[in-house]
Order: C-alpha cells, then sequence, then structure tokens
C-alpha cells in the first residue's frame, strides 16, 4: 500500500485490508502509518545491511580482490532491489521529502558501505584517490538503476529484471573507475 499509494497516502484501513487483518489489529502495533512505516524501513533495512556485511568481507576472505568485493555490492544490492523493489521504491520517495528517521538512517548506512568499499579500492591501488570523491555516491547510484530503468522504461517497452543486471552495472562501474578491474577480471 505505501508503494501503491506513497508514504503519506497509504491509509492503516487500506493496509489492513490488504493484510486480510482487522484495523485494530494494527494499531495494537502501531500508533499509525507512519510508525508502521518507520518499522518496515528498520526491518528491510537491517535485512540489506547485514546481507552487505555478510556478503563483501566474505568476497575479502576468499579471495582477497577488491573487484570480488565489488561484485558482492553490487549483486547484494540489486538482489535487494529486484526482490523488494515496491519498498525500494517508498525509500527513494521518504529520501526526496520529509520520511521517516529510518529511510535516512538506511540510506546513510548503504552509502557508508560504498564509501568503505571505496576506500579499500583506494588502498588495494585499484581506484586512483583523487577520483574516489564521487565514486562512493555514483555507486549508490548505479545500485539503484535497474529500478530507474524499469519505472521510466516500464513493461510496456519490454522493459524487465534480468539476470545480468548486476553484471551490467559492475562492467559500466568498472570501466568508469579504470581499466584496471577489467584487466584483471579478464585475466582471471
Amino acid at each position: 500500500m505505501f508503494a501503491e499509494k506513497g508514504p503519506d497516502g497509504a491509509r492503516i484501513e487500506d493496509i489492513a485490508s490488504r493484510a486480510g487483518v482487522a484495523v485494530g489489529t494494527l494499531y495494537n502495533y502501531f500508533s499509525d502509518g507512519r510508525e508502521m512505516l518507520q518499522a518496515l524501513i528498520e526491518e528491510r533495512g537491517q535485512n540489506l545491511i547485514a546481507q552487505l556485511d555478510d556478503a563483501v568481507p566474505g568476497a575479502r576472505r576468499r579471495t582477497g580482490d577488491w573487484s570480488d568485493e565489488l561484485e558482492a555490492f553490487i549483486r547484494v544490492a540489486v538482489d535487494f532491489i529486484r526482490d523488494h523493489h515496491p519498498f525500494y521504491a517508498i525509500l527513494m520517495q521518504c529520501e526526496h521529502r520529509k520520511g521517516p528517521a529510518s529511510s535516512r538512517e538506511l540510506s546513510d548506512e548503504f552509502y557508508r558501505r560504498a564509501e568503505a568499499l571505496v576506500k579499500r579500492g583506494v588502498r588495494a591501488g585499484v581506484i586512483r584517490a583523487a577520483d574516489a570523491m564521487m565514486l562512493p555516491s555514483l555507486l549508490v547510484s548505479v545500485c539503484r538503476a535497474p529500478l530507474i530503468h524499469l519505472r521510466h522504461a516500464g513493461p510496456a517497452a519490454g522493459a524487465s529484471w534480468t539476470t545480468d543486471m548486476s553484471g551490467q552495472i559492475l562492467r559500466f562501474f568498472c570501466s568508469g573507475v579504470g581499466g584496471k578491474i577489467a584487466r584483471q577480471r579478464r585475466r582471471a
């Protein structure tokens, strides 16, 4: 309902109806729709951050190759957006208006992980330090690209999730960062 009606337009009555529960049941847990949205963002956000915190260091431990860390970051982010695209659409709406604090916190946590990844790329010599300032923002943005593409192109134009969206983003980001990663991956 939040995805359909927007963060401010979803009514408790509509949410209860969709969930097949009484309105009073929702009020047992939440004082209003805003509190419910806050809880949703916190729960899903914690899930995304936990997946990133598992996958990225796991890739680092397995191979020690920064490009594998980058690939893990992108794959987790894109898969999460694919699996929860209505939620992510809500999150993006909340970022552009005064949404629940949890939406800003999740956005900040996601950004911090992108920033840490870029810093490790600089230390590994894969990213030039002079280029590192904007790369976390670019990385966050390109991870959102499939959702934006699908929203604008839409099913009428044949746009749909593909199995290679993560690969497309990885290739784009790596070619933009520099040829080192692309050459490194070709050798592997």
